[in-house]
């Protein structure tokens, strides 16, 4: 019975000390863990900063310019990307603007038509939220030469709460109203008055839940604008030349007859034209006499 006894006593102390140990670590860990901040107010700091910054919500954009060597392929590819994560597209602009031509002629009837042209394609996609980070490091390993890049984060939390404040008081009032409409025995015009007052607090109601939606939408998918462009090309094709056509001339026998009939009209004017001046002869031929004469009288 002694030995019993003594086991018993000695097996309650080592329960007693293991506790004790027990109590003793997890009192240093709650030390230590307080002594990583200065005060108490900081702990609580810290534990509201965290549950505050996962109740923001963001709106999350990127919009980033940039050359590749292929504007076709890399389009397919961040398509590719897009779908893979969830995602889809909600524009696609490719275009091939021409900076200039050139025709060299070659030969007779040919010639070699060079065409200089840069490709490019705006796009605007949509992700989820939480794959924006990956999307856009998928996409910028297709970057060969990056112009621009810019990713923005608005905060919205205020506005989704005061979306939802919104719809609770024009719930409150919608319910008012019909209790009054209910209860009210008045005259019709109130009545009346009373139920197109509800039906624009619904309709503020309506505006309130699309606004919500809208920015959930928002917040759940960001927004991706894409400007990818690749150096310039050249194209280059054989096309037919165009063929100078010669004005028509008459034979020979007829440009002769021709020019004969308008040397006699040349001819006719000019006598036509002294015709007209038959005034101006008579008075040189009667001013020739005159001056003949009076040189001979001079002379005798």
């Amino acid at each position: 019975m002694k030995m019993l006894s003594a086991l018993s006593i000695a097996a309650l102390l080592s329960i007693v000390l293991s506790c004790s140990n027990q109590a003793s670590e997890e009192g240093a860990n709650a030390v230590g863990s307080v002594n990583e901040y200065d005060t108490a107010e900081e702990v609580l700091d810290s534990t509201v900063a965290e549950k505050n910054s996962q109740d923001r919500k963001f709106i999350r954009t990127a919009d980033i310019r940039f050359r590749v060597k292929d504007v076709a392929k890399t389009t397919e590819r961040i398509e590719h990307i897009t779908s893979a994560f969830g995602g889809f597209i909600t524009l696609t602009q490719l275009n091939s603007s021409i900076d200039r031509t050139t025709t060299t002629p070659v030969t007779a009837d040919s010639s070699l038509e060079c065409t200089y042209y840069t490709v490019s394609n705006d796009i605007s996609l949509r992700v989820p939220n939480t794959y924006l980070d990956t999307v856009t490091y998928l996409i910028a390993k297709e970057i060969s030469f990056l112009n621009s890049r810019t990713i923005k984060a608005d905060e919205v939390s205020f506005q989704l709460l005061a979306n939802k404040m919104a719809r609770s008081r024009a719930d409150r009032n919608t319910r008012r109203m019909e209790n009054v409409v209910k209860e009210r025995r008045g005259k019709v015009g109130e009545v009346i008055e009373a139920e197109d007052r509800i039906d624009e607090k619904a309709e503020q109601r309506d505006e309130a839940i699309v606004n919500h939606l809208a920015l959930t939408d928002q917040v759940n998918f960001s927004t991706v604008s894409l400007s990818l462009y690749q150096r310039p090309s050249i194209s280059k094709e054989m096309v037919l030349s165009d063929k100078i056509i010669e004005p028509f001339q008459p034979g020979l026998g007829a440009r002769l007859l021709d020019s004969l009939k308008t040397g006699w009209q040349v001819v006719e004017v000019l006598f036509l034209f002294v015709v007209k001046l038959w005034g101006v002869l008579v008075l040189a031929i009667f001013g020739y006499f005159v001056w003949k004469r009076f040189k001979a009288k001079s002379a005798v």
